[in-house]
């Protein structure tokens, strides 16, 4: 949809099968095939920018493989903040969408360690969310430097913790002027990027 209204979109790691056209790019995460970008040159741009491969989707966990899981993950969170970066000073889009999936495969397998007390979480489980934020910090200032808007909202399909307070995401988008309600269904991916 912003991108038929002429607006240029940034899609980085979003879960597709494959890219279509846009005014823009998109650069697929999970469920896609590796070449499977708009435009077709976009991965070997983002492999020279990374010196080698994007990287593939965090592998299976497994408790006997942690150190090296959690190893790659923290790479892998730091090379697609890279490109993602390095894509939205290059290409200057209007709208930047960028997902880390790493997040949310750190809460799911180690969610007992990441539940104690912060001086009690591992050190390299800090390290990965300490490269997450700076991934997230780059992406926000090469897309500010580009000069995309200036709104940036960080979030997560779920949370991960006790819940102590409710907070109601669509009412306070509304409130804020950032969501519009309407009748009809609008199906999400293909909508909101073409």
């Amino acid at each position: 949809r912003l991108s038929r209204l002429g607006r240029r979109v940034g899609v980085v790691n979003f879960p597709i099968r494959a890219a279509y056209p846009v005014h823009g790019f998109i650069l697929p995460g999970m469920f896609s095939a590796t070449s499977a970008t708009y435009p077709r040159s976009l991965r070997a741009e983002v492999e020279r920018e990374l010196g080698g491969p994007y990287p593939p989707e965090p592998s299976v966990f497994r408790e006997s493989e942690r150190a090296a899981w959690v190893r790659a993950a923290t790479e892998s969170v730091e090379r697609r903040g890279r490109a993602a970066a390095a894509l939205a000073e290059r290409h200057r889009p209007e709208f930047l969408f960028a997902l880390f999936r790493e997040t949310d495969r750190l809460q799911h397998q180690l969610w007992d360690e990441l539940a104690r007390p912060v001086e009690e979480i591992p050190e390299e489980l800090r390290a990965f969310w300490r490269a997450t934020d700076r991934a997230c910090a780059a992406i926000d200032r090469a897309f500010r430097a580009g000069g995309g808007p200036a709104v940036t909202f960080v979030i997560s399909d779920h949370g991960h913790g006790r819940i102590e307070s409710d907070f109601l995401t669509n009412r306070w988008l509304a409130e804020e002027g950032f969501l519009v309600f309407r009748d009809a269904p609008v199906g999400l991916s293909r909508r909101l990027f073409a």
